[in-house]
């Protein structure tokens, strides 16, 4: 069967193309678009390009105090640009005092921007924590970091010490999440049984 026929009859987004066949997909999950292109490959015939990167800045999370997004999504993952232990309703305020209050802030402001973007800490696979004391710190961060993620379903984390954080912070940290794959299975049609 002729693929770029196959495909040209499809409406736009609704197909993507493999070595095994193909297989439709929803161009809507939720709020989140699902933004591909269909590309012609002479030796693999039609196939699905990345993504079209996502940048979300959101209301009711900390403004950024550099120029950056709170996160950036594509192919369902997301990249959360480093918390400070800022408030959201008001970035003047002074930081919490300590690494524990500092830790607590930073964690509640990450969930502020996964909640943004319907998702929450089950969704995390990879956090770097910053610390500008770190063998000071290093004990007191983990008490308050881990009190947000169950014993059996921590992210893989890197802790690194450096020399200052904006604002003068004790913390930072980031995270890269995976938006969960769609409620139902994708099948394949009929026709595209080997």
């Amino acid at each position: 069967m002729d693929e770029s026929k196959t495909v040209a009859g499809m409406p736009e987004n609704r197909c993507v193309l493999s070595r095994i066949g193909r297989w439709p997909v929803s161009p809507r999950r939720g709020n989140l678009q699902v933004n591909f292109r269909l590309l012609f490959h002479p030796g693999l015939g039609m196939i699905a390009a990345m993504a079209t990167p996502e940048f979300h800045l959101l209301r009711e999370a900390p403004q950024p105090v550099a120029p950056f997004s709170h996160a950036v999504e594509s192919d369902g993952w997301i990249l959360i640009t480093g918390q400070m232990p800022t408030w959201p309703e008001n970035d003047e305020r002074a930081l919490p005092e300590g690494i524990a209050a500092q830790t607590r802030r930073v964690m509640d402001n990450l969930i502020i921007v996964l909640k943004g973007l319907d998702l929450g800490l089950e969704h995390v696979l990879q956090a770097r924590v910053y610390l500008t004391r770190f063998k000071q710190d290093y004990a007191d961060m983990n008490l308050a970091y881990a009190s947000y993620f169950p014993a059996d379903r921590r992210p893989a984390r890197t802790c690194i010490g450096v020399t200052a954080l904006a604002r003068q912070a004790l913390v930072e940290i980031d995270m890269l999440a995976r938006r969960p794959a769609p409620a139902r299975p994708l099948s394949r049609r009929e026709d595209d049984r080997p």
